[in-house]
């Protein structure tokens, strides 16, 4: 069920579990009469609570009208008037810094509406809170003058709008040459006064984020991928501004530590569910149930083919498809499900569609390896205008996993390592595209120092440190390819390298990637560097400066460790 609380031309929802479908959905097969008993058992679960959003509303707007010439600003000023009327305080932007802007902002403005004339340099914020800045005529023609302004709402005549972003703020319309969108923003504006409130939908741990570390950048997952440009960077880390955030869910889909996780519902409580609706649906006599996956953008694609949908085929509601990633639909096939049918509906985000997709890729990949058909998991792209259609039924012949989601890491390894004892083909590894969140890391021989600086920035402790046999320590099932270590290591030593190892054991062990003889301080006999770091010492020096490093031999301070170098 969504509840909608409108917001400046986009609904702002609040959910919970209650199919909407269960009452329509055909069929008096065996199949059929498990697939409603099995809904029933978990109609209006209860989510766990989460944080809200709150917005405050004065109504005033700023309506910004073409900004290119020939155009008669009397339509700008008509729509604020009828706007005033409705109680919305109203100023209108026309655009221009010459004395023909000044006097025609002059003579279109009446004591209900505000006129005024400059550029807009910038516009930031959400609703009842835009914070516009002007560059305004100060003495025509000698200076400049920046000034700035607080909005409530802004209406957007431009076309293009002045933001470009897919999800626009809350409190920002963008109709364009569409008198439909125009009208509907004009009827929505007068409601847009008083108190608002929406759940925080995603939550952030900083302190498993690999965005950056010690001044070097890792992984962009949740930057490149946001639509509504919710995300910035914060020194090292990132932040999530739960203002501009809808709720598109894709920066929790990317995110491959579970840094980013969707706050309501939680994926494990959305994976507790999933888990007693297939164990209700076979206790009440279904064989083989198959999952299909929506939002509210297809509810009504899925209403109109629900009388072809197969009796075994169980339509599952959720806010947003952009919620539910790798670790929800590998831990849906693991407890059981035949197929897992993720429906992409139209005005879904170009940059969610491309996401979604990519991680798509990678499931397909490594389910595929083990010799499960593509069938498994599969996607249908109502964007495209193309109707629905089912592939093949494929049968799970594996039993059902009874694992705890956990932690997003962990709880896709316990779904992998299920299917992987049940593979049709079980495979050691299989190798991914670069980008994927898995795999290892390979360390030059010749270049590598061993440093140690890809351990101290690994945030995941996947690279680790045996400082008493000098030796550079991976534990494979920690590694989610961040790239901090490929970008902080000085020797240019390390490659990322993609792939996925199946054997959990195996992940789980640390092994050796590189080891080197111990160098010991000529003063003291104490071990405290490696030979390969003293010949490329050496050797820097040499180059930079020949008198210190004469012949080839290194001076004595170069030998000896930090505390007989100071004596």
């Amino acid at each position: 069920m969504q509840e909608n609380i409108k917001t400046g031309g986009a609904s702002i929802r609040s959910y919970q579990f209650e199919d909407s479908l269960v009452d329509v959905l055909p069929g008096d097969s065996t199949n059929a009469v498990a697939r409603k008993q099995a809904l029933a058992s978990v109609a209006r679960r209860q989510w766990g609570s989460t944080s809200v959003v709150s917005y405050q509303s004065a109504g005033k707007c700023l309506i910004m009208d073409r900004q290119r010439e020939g155009v008669d600003h009397d339509r700008a000023v008509t729509i604020a008037n009828g706007l005033t009327d409705a109680g919305i305080h109203t100023t209108v932007l026309i655009n221009g810094i010459d004395a023909d802007a000044l006097q025609r902002s002059q003579s279109l403005s009446t004591p209900a509406v505000t006129v005024i004339t400059g550029e807009l340099v910038e516009l930031t914020g959400h609703l009842g809170q835009f914070a516009a800045r002007f560059r305004n005529p100060g003495d025509l023609g000698v200076s400049f003058l920046d000034e700035h302004a607080s909005f409530d709402l802004v209406l957007d005549l431009n076309s293009p709008p002045l933001l470009q972003r897919e999800v626009l703020p809350p409190g920002y319309y963008t109709p364009g040459d569409d008198p439909q969108a125009l009208q509907s923003a004009l009827q929505e504006i007068p409601q847009m006064i008083g108190e608002f409130a929406k759940p925080v939908y995603v939550k952030y741990r900083a302190n498993v984020c690999t965005h950056g570390n010690k001044g070097i950048t890792g992984c962009s997952r949740c930057l490149d991928s946001c639509p509504a440009e919710a995300i910035r960077e914060e020194g090292e880390k990132i932040a999530v501004n739960t203002s501009l955030c809808q709720g598109c869910g894709i920066c929790t889909v990317s995110c491959p530590t579970g840094a980013l996780s969707y706050a309501y519902p939680g994926v494990q409580e959305w994976l507790h569910m999933i888990r007693d609706l297939l164990a209700a649906y076979l206790q009440s006599g279904g064989m083989q149930a198959d999952l299909l996956i929506y939002d509210h953008r297809s509810e009504n694609a899925v209403r109109d083919q629900v009388g072809k949908l197969p009796d075994n085929l169980i339509p599952v509601a959720v806010d947003e498809i952009g919620s539910v990633g790798m670790d929800a639909w590998l831990s849906a096939l693991a407890y059981g499900a035949g197929a897992v049918v993720l429906i992409i509906g139209k005005g879904t985000p170009e940059r969610v569609r491309e996401k979604y997709n990519s991680e798509l890729a990678v499931a397909h990949d490594i389910l595929m390896a083990m010799g499960y058909a593509k069938q498994r998991l599969q996607s249908i792209a109502l964007y495209e205008d193309t109707p629905i259609v089912f592939a093949d039924q494929v049968t799970a012949k594996h039993p059902a996993a009874v694992f705890m989601p956990i932690e997003k890491r962990r709880t896709i390894r316990l779904a992998l390592d299920h299917l992987s004892r049940h593979a049709p083909a079980p495979q050691q590894l299989t190798v991914l595209t670069r980008g994927a969140p898995f795999g290892e890391i390979q360390v030059d021989h010749n270049s590598c120092t061993l440093c140690m600086s890809c351990v101290g920035i690994c945030p995941t402790q996947s690279l680790q440190h045996d400082v008493h046999q000098l030796q550079l320590m991976f534990i494979e099932s920690r590694c989610v390819q961040c790239g901090l270590c490929e970008n902080a290591c000085p020797e240019k030593s390390i490659t990322l390298a993609a792939r996925y190892l199946y054997d959990d054991a195996v992940a789980e062990k640390p092994r050796v990637l590189h080891e080197d003889e111990a160098f010991c301080c000529i003063d003291c006999g104490k071990p405290f560097t490696t030979r390969r770091m003293v010949d490329t010492l050496t050797a820097r020096i040499a180059a930079a400066n020949k008198n210190i490093v004469k012949d080839g031999v290194p001076p004595d301070w170069l030998l000896m460790c930090g505390d007989c170098r100071i004596k």
